[in-house]
């Protein structure tokens, strides 16, 4: 082509032009024509050999030992603590502070429901799940990425820390019951009131404790400096998640009912059956839906379990299945991110027309079955944790029982005599994963099944 024309024709349309005739394609491989072969990726996140290597020119700049490696990603930076949003209480009494933290709780149950404010409030419930709902929703209200609080003097004296200055405090209610004498009625050993010659009660004079509250001042870690304290965090599990048989079998001992996997064909992660008393969770899945999906079924089965022959009256008494959904997926996102399970795909904009209508009591309830059932589950699953750490250090104090090896089961030998079947069904785990590589749940659970038929086998042949 003489090279006065060139500049009259437009390169890059012509390119598309012959792309077109050709079916070929611009790719980040390079330019890739349809031959009729299938394109495989074959080397994806893998060093190329030289002779199948397709580059732009020129090559980039990146060493060949690191090509297949994943590049270093900047350090995301903490995210900075929330100012307090204090609530200020301008009585001149206990008793009239009392009265305006009150007001403030019902209209904060009330705005929970009508704002982004109810995930914030549970994430704080995962936090201070044995406190009382009415000092969560204080806290999640004014400080909703708090993690630890105290008085500062308990700051000052027990960890030898300081409030910073100008930090402003979160108002909580704490006990302050006292003390009067009064009149009561006496009463004899088995609990009836004594009458006296008229024929009524005969009373005696008593010391009593009146239970009553009062505001305090308390303030977040974060929001103080001074000599460093242990790490608070509870360990959090993760994506193919770690310790997942240790945080399964803790899960499988704190449910109410049996726990087994199934080809649940309806597209379902799991359920709780009624009737028959079980928890049935979907084979296949990722360890981290596994366990969500498992903790979703007990708050279901530890919530609304009915007897086969409860009364009418009980049945109706049973919430409705909106409030049930409400009920177990906010205990389930409360026990997640106890355990740092991630709880990015949770959503809670449903509830601004679930609790519409809904007098202020009966929201208040369920808040509170809420948080008492997410506190009753973390409490027995970190009970199970600890059992099933000090049954492990158990076990390594014992001898370890004899492994045959693979061979064992072929030739008929003992396969780990004397060992239990979950150490039978961890050593062949083992033995399977042994170069890197995690088997999926079900080939886990079929392993297990496996290790128990072996010891019947036992039993009755050996």
């Amino acid at each position: 082509m003489p090279d006065e024309w060139k500049p009259a024709i437009d390169a890059a349309a012509l390119g598309k032009h012959i792309a077109g005739l050709e079916q070929g394609a611009f790719t980040e491989y390079g330019y890739i024509v349809k031959s009729g072969d299938q394109w495989k990726q074959v080397y994806e996140g893998q060093i190329i050999p030289e002779e199948y290597r397709v580059l732009s020119f020129p090559p980039p700049q990146v060493e060949r030992d690191e090509a297949s490696r994943p590049q270093p990603q900047p350090e995301q930076a903490a995210p900075a603590s929330q100012p307090v949003i204090p609530i200020v209480l301008t009585g001149r009494n206990n008793a009239e502070r009392m009265k305006e933290i009150t007001d403030r709780l019902e209209a904060g149950i009330q705005a929970l429901f009508e704002s982004e404010q109810y995930k914030n409030y549970l994430t704080a419930m995962s936090k201070f799940h044995n406190y009382s709902f009415n000092n969560t929703l204080l806290i999640a209200m004014q400080k909703p990425d708090a993690s630890l609080v105290a008085g500062y003097n308990k700051w000052k004296d027990d960890f030898e820390r300081q409030v910073k200055r100008g930090e402003k405090a979160i108002k909580i209610l704490a006990p302050a019951p006292y003390k009067v004498r009064r009149q009561v009625e006496k009463l004899d050993a088995s609990g009836k009131a004594i009458p006296g010659p008229d024929g009524k009660p005969l009373t005696e004079e008593k010391e009593i404790t009146v239970p009553a509250f009062k505001v305090v001042s308390v303030f977040d870690v974060s929001q103080t400096e001074g000599r460093e304290i242990p790490d608070i965090a509870v360990d959090e599990l993760t994506g193919s998640v770690e310790r997942y048989q240790d945080f399964f079998t803790a899960l499988e001992r704190t449910s109410p009912v049996p726990i087994a996997f199934e080809n649940i064909e309806s597209g379902a992660h799991g359920y709780y059956h009624l009737e028959e008393k079980r928890i049935a969770i979907d084979e296949g899945m990722s360890e981290l839906q596994t366990l969500k999906t498992a903790i979703h079924e007990i708050a279901h089965a530890t919530l609304h379990a009915v007897d086969a022959d409860a009364t009418p009256e009980e049945l109706a008494s049973r919430p409705d299945r909106r409030t049930r959904e409400v009920q177990a997926e906010s205990v389930a996102y409360t026990v997640c991110q106890h355990y740092g399970l991630d709880t990015s795909d949770y959503s809670f904009g449903y509830v601004a027309g679930w609790s519409s209508g809904k007098e202020l009591s009966e929201l208040k309830a369920s808040l509170e079955t809420i948080r008492a059932t997410a506190n009753d589950l973390i409490t027995k699953i970190d009970g199970h944790l600890a059992q099933l750490q000090q049954e492990r250090e158990a076990r390594q104090e014992q001898a370890p029982p004899i492994w045959n090896g693979l061979d064992g089961l072929i030739n008929d030998k003992p396969f780990m005599p004397g060992a239990t079947p979950e150490q039978q069904a961890n050593a062949l785990i083992d033995f399977a994963e042994r170069d890197g590589q995690r088997l999926g749940n079900g080939e886990r659970r079929l392993i297990v099944d496996y290790a128990n038929v072996i010891r019947d086998y036992q039993l009755i042949y050996i």
